[in-house]
């Protein structure tokens, strides 16, 4: 039979050996969060080019009003995600992927020193 001590160290050894690793990765993920957001847009404004519009996602807040299961109506608020077409300005979606494309070399430079900076970290 596992007692409460056992139970505890079997929980806590698992969470103690991650602490170890958790750094690196926490290092390497904030080293690349930078560059793959600029990633992340560069490809949205491609598509965006070739769509010819934009895609927003947005909160849609609605109300009414549903039964209690008591016989009386209660008011319901509800929240959906809705997806639109925005119209875009295509030159100035193009100029702006010349931008984001020029930005890209910088953005790989500094994520390689920061990736050597992590891997410092796990040399120590």
């Amino acid at each position: 039979m596992v007692t409460l001590k056992t139970a505890l160290l079997l929980g806590v050894i698992p969470i103690t050996l991650s602490a170890c690793v958790a750094p690196e990765q926490r290092c390497e993920r904030r080293a690349m969060a930078p560059y793959q957001e600029l990633v992340s847009q560069i490809s949205e404004v491609e598509m965006n080019i070739e769509r010819g519009y934009a895609i927003e996602t947005v909160a849609v807040r609605g109300e009414g009003y549903r039964s209690s299961g008591w016989g009386m109506p209660t008011r319901s608020v509800t929240h959906n995600m809705e997806t639109r077409q925005v119209p875009i300005f295509p030159n100035l979606e193009r100029q702006k992927l010349i931008y984001l494309q020029g930005s890209l070399e910088k953005a790989v430079a500094q994520r390689d020193v920061a990736l050597a900076q992590c891997g410092n970290i796990a040399g120590n």
